[in-house]
């Protein structure tokens, strides 16, 4: 299985976009991965003040995730182990969504709402 990523945010302090703050080479920043062997994707919904597990499908050993959720919430990583690792995702001013891209070895993921807003998103999942 090919995995195909670029991953470049560009930041600049004009609106024009010429005075660079952030930013790679567009060669530089895509990458292709050739080593795993399952992935796993769908759409999920999740009710206000709940905490969810979402299915890693048959990928027994993730090795990346891709997120889009349309509200904040917070994803958990690993939950109720040493490695746990929580992130709170925010839906910027103007947007409609937030994204997670993360390159990592986990075992769960679960998201937790907040208490008045629902969640709705998707999720894929990639390793063997």
């Amino acid at each position: 299985m090919r995995i195909k990523h670029k991953v470049n945010p560009r930041i600049s302090d004009d609106s024009a976009g010429k005075n660079m703050l952030f930013g790679l080479d567009d060669a530089l920043a895509e990458v292709t991965i050739d080593v795993h062997t399952k992935q796993a994707n769908h759409l999920f919904s999740v009710l206000a003040a709940v905490t969810e597990s979402l299915s890693l499908g048959d990928v027994g050993s993730p090795a990346g995730l891709y997120m889009e959720v349309s509200a904040p919430c917070t994803v958990t990583l690993d939950a109720g182990t040493p490695e746990e690792a929580s992130i709170r995702m925010v839906v910027p001013t103007g947007g409609t969504k937030a994204k997670l891209f993360l390159e990592a070895t986990f075992a769960t993921v679960e998201i937790t709402t907040a208490v008045s807003t629902p969640v709705t998103g998707k999720i894929c999942v990639w390793g063997s």
